[in-house]
């Protein structure tokens, strides 16, 4: 009778043998489904890092050509220039322009608009063109969309 016993305790310790099998492989899974998430957690949040980066990085830039601009005279403050600059890890290359270097067409003598240079648009107009962009509206008159705008 002390026979029976001992291969019921053989069968039974090999089920707990593939039961701690069976333990441990959903232990790997949930080990690797875990890591997964968190590398990919990770290489996500460097997107909001890039993107508060690049606005800093433009944000700067503007404000030190603005510094830049005050910190010079009026009569000596160049119509266009240019700099570079870090900010973080970030290079910036920063590249102005005054609104004064640009020319009105609708305001701007004959003889300056005769003399642009051969490549540009200007040089393309005909003799004695005037770009005059006009729009009726309802009560009120014919009006240029510039004049309209500025009352």
């Amino acid at each position: 009778m002390t026979s029976a016993p001992k291969s019921a305790t053989r069968s039974e310790a090999g089920f707990v043998l593939i039961a701690v099998l069976w333990i441990l492989a959903a232990l790997a899974t949930l080990a690797s489904i875990y890591s997964s998430y968190t590398v990919n957690t990770a290489a996500a949040s460097h997107v909001a890092d890039d993107r508060v980066q690049a606005e800093a990085s433009i944000r700067a830039g503007v404000e030190m050509a603005v510094f830049r601009q005050l910190a010079l005279p009026e009569k000596a403050r160049p119509a266009r220039g240019g700099f570079d600059m870090r900010v973080g890890p970030t290079g910036v290359a920063v590249r102005f322009r005054s609104e004064a270097a640009r020319i009105d067409l609708n305001a701007a003598p004959a003889d300056l608009l005769r003399r642009a240079p051969a490549g540009s648009p200007l040089a393309a107009l005909p003799p004695g063109y005037r770009p005059v962009q006009t729009h009726t509206f309802p009560g009120v008159e014919s009006l240029s969309v510039y004049e309209f705008a500025l009352r």
